[in-house]
């Protein structure tokens, strides 16, 4: 039961997913986006090393990562922090 619940939870979040975007395409999808989320590939270990981590909050999309043992050298987690709207 809770295996199904948790695809399914899943599914639903893989909905919400617009594709692929490149360039200026991207960064506009970012913008028009609430919540980014953010997910490190293996080969990362547990070191934050992507560009994403800046694009998203440097287009004020609100960042949902994973845990890095280095995060807390670029970002203050748990906390929110915003900026005047432009």
């Amino acid at each position: 039961k809770g295996k199904l619940k948790e695809a399914w939870e899943i599914y639903k979040v893989g909905e919400q997913n617009s594709g692929i975007k490149y360039g200026l395409e991207m960064y506009q999808t970012l913008l028009n986006s609430k919540v980014s989320l953010n997910i490190h590939i293996d080969n990362a270990k547990d070191k934050a090393a992507n560009i994403r981590l800046f694009e998203a909050t440097g287009m004020g999309s609100c960042l949902l990562t994973d845990w890095k043992e280095n995060i807390k050298d670029y970002f203050e987690p748990d906390q929110t922090n915003r900026s005047p709207a432009v």
